[in-house]
């Protein structure tokens, strides 16, 4: 049976019916002066079980001095020897992003992997699919994690640098990206905002939260965001999330709460314009261009639940008991690019470019134009996944040393359905594209036209970490260990095959932190994570996990009173067990598939946020690394050489009549990168601006924010391969209007 995607309106009616439940709560007593964050707590509110959520209260500007998914149990990061950049709310807030893409563009060493709506980033050289955890635990929106995911519950961005095997399991050696979520406040508060922008985008979000009862016994928090408008090849972008979420203190050492998300999302995934031929872009082709059809989207529904039980066992323990489930349905159609040919005024074929072939250049002087060859895909995809987790937390002194302890252990079942049809379709002029409307007549039956399979994963994890320090915090040792394993069973519904696969890994993390003054910090950390990839090498073996590895050094400021806050460091990671194409025996000229492969990412980073006077807030990263496999061959979209962030604030505080009026720009500087796993070619270096300014009275604030100044198409230019490379986003605006009530 082929998946097909949930009816979205059964959830859509119980999602709509739990938020009007919770707003049509009463909010009709006198209203309080607004707390100046919106997703924190207010700071008269008792936070009752610290150890499971994050202290922004000691945020300042852009700079952050805590988050919840370095070590999942409360540890300030000048204690914790890992890198970790946080983007809180204000960060997120004065860029206006409205997907993670925009915010974290600023941390160093990251940038986009792929088309500016799938999802995919790099960190520290290797690319993951985006923002995956949410409060530290999966929430996996599939392929395109980042551009799917609404920023309207989100109150901080962390990106946790670095195999993570020890809290997160099998991930990406470059690190994991964690999403806080917004939580009920015990402040009653109430905020609308609207939005417009460039390509006739308009949204509205609305956020209420605050207590039901007069004992604050039970909170509420409901948040409702609504967007329509296209992207920039006139293709669909439109939004609707519903997250609903209450928390009942049974008692003063239990708390319980309950999320619920719902989010329909439809993004055009047509934006691909260009392409390289003999290392040189079709720059000359319209950025905003689509030879697409206009059907070309992808249709996602997610419907995502969590019931959390925090529990303090004693003054010095706490547990948490989470039960999540996760349901994506994916509707998507696209159009694959086999190649390109190159055709004179008579039609006559010139030459044609493929993925890794071309035998004609753009400068040849007899083409007159240039045709896409097709193909139509549609996916249809089918996620459910759920599970319990727990996690316990406690503090003990043993002789000289006190220790923090976390103990998690966890089971995930995932099952995905799977359906993909290919039709040969008929190729447009690239120059001038003529769009058709799809009928099953236009397309024909590929040779292969069906692809169903089924897979059932079971995920079985314990894991252990310990934060022990000695001579009052001066010395901090780190110490952790995980061990997952999972089960596997894919059916290809075409041939009726069934193909299993079983394993486990265990995943280190040892490190240390040295405090030899106030506000200094030097560490080292070595971490590793894993990759169980399917299939067997030449001679028959199942192919091991692929293995993640981290040296890392670095020191960490955290001065006057988190007014310069920061890390700078240095670090080597290895993937290793990296199937690749060998010479078996040379004198038969045999090749075949063996684990001899790895990918080394090598160098140093630096990500600072400071306020030096109380008008000026900063925030800057760079990084220089380099990323190579052991064949010498570049990773893909991964910057060489230097890449530089900016991103900087001036409150108008000291002259009464501008008080409230703040502006401020960003700079990014993005080397070369290859543009596809050969390195066949290169993606040119680019230079992006960004301004914002913003008016704050009373309880509104009106914001203006503006991206890529310089019109420039290169500025976020991303490929897959030769025949895939992605325009950056041309120059846009943002308009909106906030009201806090």
């Amino acid at each position: 049976m082929n998946p097909t995607p949930a009816s979205p309106r059964r959830h859509t009616c119980l999602a709509w019916l739990l938020t009007a439940i919770v707003v049509t709560a009463p909010f009709c007593r006198a209203q309080s002066t607004p707390s100046t964050k919106t997703g924190t707590a207010a700071d008269d509110e008792t936070l009752r079980l610290p150890e499971f959520k994050v202290n922004t209260t000691r945020d300042v500007g852009y700079g952050a001095r805590d988050a919840m998914g370095a070590t999942r149990m409360g540890v300030e990061l000048d204690k914790t020897p890992t890198t970790v950049v946080v983007l809180g709310e204000e960060l997120i807030r004065d860029l206006g992003a409205l997907d993670p893409l925009g915010a974290l563009e600023f941390v160093s060493g990251m940038n986009g992997a792929s088309t500016q709506y799938n999802g995919q980033v790099a960190i520290r050289g290797f690319n993951q699919n985006g923002v995956t955890y949410a409060n530290g635990l999966p929430q996996d929106t599939t392929s395109n994690g980042s551009s799917l995911t609404s920023m309207a519950n989100i109150d901080r961005l962390e990106v946790i640098k670095g195999p993570q095997g020890v809290l997160y399991g099998s991930d990406a050696a470059g690190g994991v990206i964690n999403s806080v979520v917004k939580r009920p406040l015990a402040n009653r508060q109430l905020t609308t905002k609207f939005y417009a922008g460039s390509w006739d985008l308009y949204g509205s979000t609305v956020d209420a939260t605050g207590p039901v009862d007069a004992n604050k016994n039970l909170l509420y928090r409901a948040i409702v965001s609504y967007q329509r408008g296209r992207t920039q090849v006139a293709g669909k972008n439109n939004l609707t999330f519903i997250a609903p979420s209450a928390t009942y203190h049974l008692n003063k050492t239990t708390d319980v709460t309950v999320d619920l998300i719902y989010n329909h999302t439809t993004k055009s995934v047509g934006i691909n314009p260009w392409f390289a031929n003999a290392g040189v872009l079709s720059t000359f082709l319209n950025p905003k261009g689509n030879f697409d059809e206009f059907d070309g989207v992808t249709d996602q529904w997610q419907y995502f639940s969590t019931v959390t039980l925090e529990k303090r066992l004693s003054d010095n323990w706490r547990a948490r008991l989470v039960y999540r489930q996760n349901q994506i349905d994916d509707n998507k159609i696209g159009y694959n690019k086999l190649n390109y040919t190159f055709v004179d005024a008579t039609g006559r074929l010139l030459g044609t470019v493929g993925a890794g072939t071309s035998n004609i250049s753009f400068a040849n002087p007899n083409w007159t134009d240039i045709r896409a060859n097709r193909q139509r895909k549609h996916d249809l995809f089918h996620k459910y996944d759920h599970g319990p987790y727990m996690d316990i937390v406690g503090s003990f002194a043993v002789g000289p040393t006190r220790h923090k302890v976390l103990a998690s252990v966890q089971y995930q079942s995932i099952r995905t359905l799977g359906y993909e049809d290919l039709a040969a379709y008929p190729f447009t002029s690239v120059l001038n594209p003529v769009h058709n409307d799809y009928t099953p007549a236009v397309a024909s039956r590929a040779a292969a036209p069906n692809v169903n399979s089924r897979t059932t994963n079971i995920k079985e994890v314990g894991s252990f970490s310990d934060n022990m320090s000695l001579f009052s915090d001066r010395l901090i040792v780190q110490l952790g260990y995980r061990r997952d394993h999972a089960d596997t069973e894919t059916l290809n519904r075409v041939n009726n095959r069934t193909t299993t696969l079983k394993g486990g890994a265990p995943s280190y993390k040892a490190g240390a932190v040295y405090r030899p003054i106030k506000g200094l910090a030097f560490f080292y950390n070595y971490a590793d994570t894993f990759l169980l990839i399917s299939g067997a090498d030449y001679y028959g073996n199942p192919y091991k996990p692929q293995v993640g590895l981290t040296h890392e050094y670095g020191a960490k400021v955290d001065l006057w009173d988190g007014r310069w806050t920061g890390t700078v460091s240095f670090a080597t990671t290895r993937m290793t067990n990296v199937p690749e194409t060998v010479v078996i025996d040379p004198v038969r000229g045999i090749t075949g598939s063996l684990q001899t492969g790895w990918i080394q990412s090598r160098g140093p980073e630096a990500d600072l946020a400071f306020k030096p006077i109380h008008d000026v807030t900063m925030l800057v990263g760079w990084g220089n690394t380099n990323s190579l496999t052991d064949r010498g061959v570049s990773q893909r979209n991964v910057p060489i050489g230097g890449n530089f962030k900016a991103l900087g604030k001036y409150a108008f505080n000291r002259w009464p009549a501008l008080k409230g009026l703040s502006v401020g720009a960003g700079y990014i500087h993005t080397p070369r990168r290859a543009g596809d796993a050969t390195s066949t070619f290169f993606l040119p270096p680019y230079e992006k601006y960004n301004a914002f300014l913003i008016l704050e009275r009373g309880r509104w604030r009106w914001q203006l924010n503006a991206d890529n100044l310089k019109n420039s198409s290169l500025a976020g230019v991303s490929s897959v391969n030769n025949v895939y490379v992605y325009a950056g986003k041309p120059r846009s605006y943002l308009g909106s209007a906030e009201y806090r009530w």
